[in-house]
């Protein structure tokens, strides 16, 4: 059978009906009324017993019209330092995966300190940055028996000290964090879910991890769905049920918590259930608890309530330019009569750009003021480890990080020869480029106002602000930098941000870099040499090279390769289909191997000294929480972050077709590749082992090896009894799959 299904997503832009900056507007109250009717107080470590609460509260609580813990239910204005309470909401989404916009839409805007999701239905495959982009420390349990649906995630703000508490976890859906408050007291946080087909086993487990949160009397706040609609919870216990929903009971009592929610979350015609619940040890601290319609598409309401703590908030600030308060008009003019042309009168490309940016930076802030800028700079975790190591300060981290991001890098081949023998040069060649003060001045016009600025501190704004000012005087560096094939130092250093992967967030080597910010007018100058270099080169490229070419996408691949396998089944055959995976993508490229392409390409003179220079001696660091690494050297790879990578990226793997048998195809999207065979014998399936073994020998002259436990094979056909063939990379045996996902749709 073949089927090709997709995964890919397509957001509509998402509205709130009725917000605004308040949190009244944003939910719908529903408040609870009703307190317990009884509770169950522990005498002894083995027995426990019975009591009612006295007659005149009792006539209190049910009069309905006297709340057990008054307090607001819109948001309290919460502005300054001192704010003494958490926002938290918990929500049963029934699947994020395809309503991220909206789920970032509803937590920006209510600006909650904490969000408990349940019935996430995520899978590693979705990182933390696509859920919430920015401010918040995202803490996961995915189900892990690759069964649709489950999952359980935490947000908490990270300007809020938190961990996950994974000891305190088990063998169900479950997430435990800890958040530090006041006076060095702690607030355990737990998000969990229970299926309602789930046995006693499942129930049992989640006792035990109970047991050890309360134990040593830590303010707790449990949310989630319990999916136990028998129980009454004003009496707290689930008359004529089976046994499942009173031992629930009992675990509750026993940890001495009280349930806070009394208004229905999941709501039809002919049902009105209590499904998703808030348990505390704290009850007189939580008020303002209500019910909302959290416009997820979801059959639950979610609730939302307030606690009242003061937490330990933590601040990382940054000066950053105030344009609200800028004059581009006096900018503009000074710059126009500032003789930018005296400064450049020298050949020292990194003495021309320092003077220039000296002067250009200190223009720019005589007519824009700074401010304080908190939190932007975010990370998923609170301490790190590598190798045994542990760091916890920003500093230390950011180290460990850069540390750990340059272990891939090979030895710096700098110095080493070209060597013009390993391919057949094109005839036609490319020796110098030159730029034009309209190109500059087009490219300028173009940047992205909102794209963070490099380690040269200078923000795209300003850049496009005064695009026709400094478009001469810019034209003048970038040609001599051309003429001289030299770039100045710092257009070649990246600050680099962190992203989390899958795993152990505290392990460093489960994160990757994010982004690598380069200069803003460096990538001006990228994208004049683009322009003029790729043409060049553009057709030579290999025809299934569907990657970062003009026309071409992962939708004209697929088509493709659709094409190929239903050609094949319409003609009752049998495709093989290995997906490979190179190892490190393109951290690895030696720097002398891009040099040797770019030779064959027919690139010289003093185009080719500049790529030398733009590829070697380049420096990174890592920025954390305001904070810096050192400076570290990227001896290997292409540039990542920048304009002209994935042009190179390109040219690097384009003869790789070249190893391919006649008869064989090698489908390319940038470094992803398939490599394909239609099979009607034995004879077939060797003739695809001798590509895997060619493709494997020019990965290794090349320095680009494959990951091999990342390569399948799989197999495209509607015959019972297709040929069967073991195959091997690097003497290694290619993992068979039935189903595998790739340019985000799912061939099986």
């Amino acid at each position: 059978m073949f089927c090709v299904y997709t995964s890919e997503i397509l957001y509509d832009t998402p509205y709130m009906d009725g917000v605004h900056s308040g949190y009244k507007g944003l939910f719908t109250a529903k408040i609870y009324g009703r307190k317990f009717l009884r509770r169950r107080i522990r005498y002894y470590s083995h027995s426990s017993a019975s009591f009612n609460p006295c007659r005149p509260i009792l006539v209190l609580e049910l009069s309905g019209d006297i709340h057990p813990h008054p307090g607001p239910v819109s948001n309290p204005r919460r502005s300054g330092k001192g704010r003494h309470t958490l926002l938290v909401l918990t929500i049963n989404a029934r699947s994020l995966n395809n309503k991220l916009r909206d789920f970032q839409s509803m937590v920006y805007t209510s600006d909650c300190d904490v969000v408990v999701v349940s019935e996430s239905w995520l899978t590693p495959s979705v990182l933390n940055k696509e859920i919430l982009p920015n401010g918040y420390d995202i803490y996961r349990c995915d189900r892990q028996d690759g069964k649709r649906g489950g999952g359980v995630l935490i947000a908490i703000k990270n300007e809020i000290e938190s961990k996950r508490r994974k000891e305190l976890e088990s063998n169900c859906e479950i997430v435990v964090c800890e958040i530090h408050i006041s006076k060095g007291m702690k607030l355990i946080i737990c998000g969990f879910y229970r299926p309602p087909s789930s046995k006693n086993e499942y129930l049992m487990n989640f006792g035990n991890s109970l047991e050890n949160i309360v134990r040593d009397g830590t303010p707790v706040i449990l949310c989630g769905d319990f999916n136990f609609p028998e129980i009454d919870w004003e009496l707290q216990v689930a008359p004529g049920c089976d046994n499942l929903p009173n031992i629930f009971c009992d675990m509750i009592n026993d940890a001495f918590l009280s349930q806070m929610n009394y208004s229905p979350t999941r709501v039809s015609d002919s049902t009105s259930n209590i499904l998703d619940l808030v348990f505390t040890n704290l009850p007189d601290q939580l008020y303002g608890l209500s019910t909302f319609d959290c416009q997820l598409n979801t059959d639950h309401l979610g609730i939302s309530f307030f606690l009242k703590t003061t937490v330990k908030r933590t601040k990382f600030s940054r000066s950053v330019y105030n344009f609200k308060k800028a004059d581009f008009d006096g900018l503009r003019e000074t710059l126009a009569h500032t003789p930018f042309e005296m400064l450049l009168d020298c050949d020292d490309i990194d003495q021309s750009w320092e003077k220039w940016k000296d002067v250009f930076l200190t223009t720019a802030e005589m007519f824009i003021p700074k401010c304080k800028s908190h939190n932007k700079n975010s990370q998923d975790t609170k301490n790190c480890s590598s190798c045994g190591e542990k760091a916890s300060t920003p500093s230390a981290k950011a180290d460990m990080f850069n540390k750990f991001f340059a272990s891939v890098f090979q030895k710096s081949d700098h110095g080493a020869e070209i060597n013009h023998d390993v391919f057949h040069p094109r005839v036609d060649k490319l020796h110098n480029l030159h730029v034009t003060v309209e190109d500059i001045l087009s490219v300028l016009k173009a940047i992205n106002p909102s794209k963070a600025s490099g380690p040269d501190q200078i923000p795209g704004r300003i850049l496009k602000e005064c695009a026709n000012e400094i478009a001469p005087s810019l034209t003048q560096i970038i040609n001599l930098s051309l003429r001289i094939g030299m770039l100045p130092k710092e257009w070649k250093w990246a600050n680099v941000v962190p992203v989390f992967k899958k795993g152990d967030v505290e392990n460093v080597t489960n994160y990757r870099p994010y982004i690598s910010l380069l200069s803003v007018v460096e990538k001006v100058v990228e994208r004049c040499v683009f322009d003029k270099f790729f043409p060049f080169i553009a057709s030579r490229v290999y025809h299934l090279q569907h990657g970062f070419m003009k026309g071409r996408s992962t939708v004209t691949q697929l088509l493709e390769i659709v094409h190929l396998l239903t050609k094949s089944i319409d003609e009752k055959g049998q495709t093989n289909i290995a997906f490979l995976d190179f190892s490190k993508a393109f951290d690895s490229v030696s720097h002398l191997s891009m040099m040797d392409k770019l030779y064959a390409a027919g690139i010289r003179g003093s185009l080719l000294k500049w790529f030398g220079s733009y590829l070697h001696d380049r420096k990174q660091r890592v920025v954390l929480d305001g904070k810096c690494s050192e400076w570290l050297d990227v001896t290997s790879g292409v540039p990542q972050g920048s304009i002209l990578g994935p042009a190179l990226s390109v040219l690097f793997i384009n003869d790789m077709p070249d190893v391919i048998s006649e008869s064989g195809t090698l489908a390319l999207f940038a470094d992803d590749a398939k490599c394909l065979r239609t099979i009607n014998s034995d004879a077939d399936c060797v003739a695809l082992q001798r590509d895997l073994n060619n493709l494997t020998t020019w990965s290794a002259e090349w320095k680009l090896p494959f990951n091999i436990d990342k390569c399948t094979i799989s197999t495209v056909t509607t015959k019972r009894n297709p040929v069967s063939f073991i195959y091997e990379i690097a003497n290694c045996v290619i993992k068979r799959v039935n189903e595998q996902r790739d340019l985000g749709v799912h061939i099986t």
